[in-house]
């Protein structure tokens, strides 16, 4: 029983890898777009508008919001990181 429950694990883990190379690859893109418009690589307002609606989906699925808030803080440091590079970058 225990392994075919942290065999669930490990597909529902792969599925969120895949998922965020995805998410990270449509980011990418979004860098080019601002590099080739000149626009600052940080939003603050859509940030704040991502994070509520994320925290908004956590509550209805009854995870913690904080988390979710956490792991969002992350994926989007890590994306701002690439935009400064990508627009750094000739």
């Amino acid at each position: 029983m225990l392994e075919i429950l942290r065999k669930k694990i490990d597909e529902v883990d792969y599925k969120i890898v895949r998922l965020l190379g995805c998410r990270f690859g449509i980011t990418k893109k979004i860098g080019e777009y601002k590099k080739r418009k000149k626009i600052n690589a940080c939003d603050p307002k859509r940030e704040f508008q991502m994070m509520e609606e994320r925290m908004k989906w956590a509550k209805e699925i009854n995870l913690n919001p904080k988390f979710i808030s956490r792991l969002f803080k992350n994926i989007i440091t890590e994306v701002k990181k690439e935009h400064r590079k990508i627009i750094k970058d000739n």
